[in-house]
């Protein structure tokens, strides 16, 4: 902020307060626009893109260390604003409550020396806390059996537990906020009981579970690049998920190279020292009918492009890696990883893992040049990709590891290593996100048995989305308003029974002669599994050819 802004928000300050004809109620209202207003100017330079007033605060929170009484203070004054709760007996307390808080945030993002000696006895009685934080849990899986909007509770029983009935509220100012509309839908659309995972928990006093975040169906897991996928700069738009499954699949040029520029990181990592030229046998393999369309001209400038992305990796490998300690010997291609706490999984272009230094590099490559950068110099949506690997690694490995994400921009000339410092708030965002596309999946697979469904409202009218997202959403609300009764209800149907199947194929039921699909892999125990013959135990590697061409083991 600018000095000239700041003696702007002072100046604006003193008339609103000094303002004698101004109610409690109005001049609340006066502060709350400068509320906003100190928020979104703290967060301008981040060039990230905020849906809501609280994850701004949120971000502000986590990124400047602000206490947690003064963030508690800043979100109650919020909720109270935006959802016009004040009581009349309250309205002069979340007055002096609103020009604590305005003068607070100038003080700690700010650098500013205001005085707010005074102020908080006014509104303390309405801050004050009867119980106290006595435990806490990292996570509790639940069962959740009835959702209470009225009282915001959510009955369940810990699995740890079993045999008591226990409340969780949501819709907590400091804690959950972002998760209500998450646990709304899920009464509305889900059927009870239902499993989730209650994360970063504190319990008071009174038995009272707060959750810090809120993951619905844990066992169904969805792919890491799908939910990042749903940023933008634009904004976040859960809808482009479902519209990805119906809009037809295009090929161009770009995405052969981007295919092409994986194979090379590929080929780099095992012999850095290799030349271009070896390699165009290779890249030929890897997209021949796209090649076969291509002119020569095309030709010449795929490989042209492809050449300049693959000196750009060469310098990353063999001297960006070495700067930030990545050694060759402790990289591992495209593992792939799941995370049942979080409910992701996801496949890392590149991992570095030292044991003895106690670290783990995560390696994102993109062929595409950042799109309205972050302060990173991240695209949004690849910056949220590295939030949700860091967090499902952490999940993996617990704390054994310092982990360290990366994006790769292979197409820049200089800087193409870029770290991605992981931020909480933004991760409980992406949860929320992950949460929004069960939700859909769930809806769409009951389609065929309403009348008014989830996809009559993917159209401009119900959806303010802008680019691609706003140009699929068109396309896609053209052809199905333009499909006849009888063709309508078929796709109904059958986009009902694949979205089933989908679910059974990821969670199956639990049952002596049922699966429980993908999840039996963290579900059932090593004796089930050789029951059920799903399981080859005793392998052992006697020949190791991974480097050979084609790769094998024996």
């Amino acid at each position: 902020m600018s000095d000239d802004q700041l003696a702007a928000i002072e100046k604006a300050y003193h008339i609103v307060v000094e303002a004698d004809d101004l109610s409690h109620k109005e001049r609340t209202k006066e502060l709350f626009r400068l509320f906003q207003l100190v928020i979104e100017l703290a967060t301008e330079p981040e060039s990230i893109s905020f849906t809501t007033l609280f994850s701004r605060l949120a971000y502000i929170g986590t990124r400047d260390e602000l206490p947690k009484k003064i963030l508690y203070q800043c979100h109650y004054f919020r909720r109270q604003c935006e959802l016009e709760l004040t009581k009349d007996k309250d309205e002069a307390a979340i007055d002096f409550l609103g020009r604590y808080v305005v003068l607070v945030l100038l003080n700690y993002l700010f650098d500013a020396r205001y005085s707010v000696t005074g102020l908080a006895d006014h509104f303390d009685h309405l801050l004050r806390r009867n119980t106290e934080v006595v435990q806490y849990k990292s996570i509790v899986s639940a069962l959740i059996l009835e959702v209470d909007l009225d009282k915001y509770e959510v009955s369940f029983i810990d699995e740890a537990v079993g045999d008591e009935e226990l409340i969780a509220y949501f819709d907590v100012a400091d804690r959950n906020e972002i998760f209500t509309r998450n646990i709304k839908s899920a009464g509305k659309y889900f059927e009870m009981p239902l499993q989730a995972n209650f994360l970063d928990v504190i319990i008071t006093s009174d038995g009272r579970y707060e959750p810090g975040a809120i993951v619905l169906m844990p066992d169904y897991l969805i792919d890491v690049t799908a939910i990042a996928e749903c940023f933008s700069s634009d904004g976040v738009q859960p809808m482009s998920f479902l519209l990805r499954k119906f809009m037809p699949r295009t090929t161009s040029k770009a995405l052969m190279v981007g295919n092409i520029v994986n194979q090379l990181l590929d080929e780099l990592v095992s012999d850095p020292a290799i030349d271009f030229v070896q390699l165009r046998e290779k890249i030929f393999r890897i997209a021949p009918l796209q090649f076969a369309l291509c002119s020569d001209d095309q030709v010449r400038e795929i490989l042209q492009k492809c050449y300049s992305h693959f000196l750009h990796m060469k310098h990353v490998v063999n001297h960006d890696f070495k700067q930030q300690g990545i050694y060759i010997g402790n990289v591992y291609l495209e593992p792939s990883f799941y995370s049942q706490k979080y409910g992701i999984q996801g496949r890392l272009d590149l991992l570095h893992l030292d044991g003895k230094r106690n670290r783990l590099d995560i390696v994102e490559l993109k062929s595409g040049k950042p799109w309205r950068p972050n302060k990173y110099g991240l695209s949004h949506n690849h910056y949220t990709q590295t939030l949700l690997y860091d967090m499902m690694m952490h999940s993996v490995y617990d704390k054994r590891y310092a982990i360290t994400p990366f994006i790769l921009y292979s197409v820049l000339d200089n800087d193409q290593l870029k770290f991605a410092p992981p931020v909480k708030a933004q991760q409980n965002e992406s949860i929320k996100v992950r949460n929004d596309i069960i939700s859909l999946e769930r809806q769409l697979g009951s389609i065929d048995q309403q009348t008014e469904h989830i996809l009559h409202f993917v159209n401009p009218i119900h959806i303010d989305a802008k680019g691609f997202v706003g140009r699929d959403i068109e396309h896609f609300a053209k052809v199905y308003q333009g499909l006849t009764a009888l063709e309508r209800a078929y796709f109904d149907h059958f986009t009902a029974f694949v979205a089933r199947e989908h679910r059974l194929a990821k969670t199956g039921e639990h049952g002596l002669s049922k699966r429980n699909g993908l999840a039996a892999l963290w579900l059932e125990n090593r004796e089930e599994k050789e029951d059920r013959f799903s399981i080859l135990a005793n392998l052992e590697l006697l020949e190791n050819h991974s480097k050979a061409d084609p790769p094998r083991l024996v």
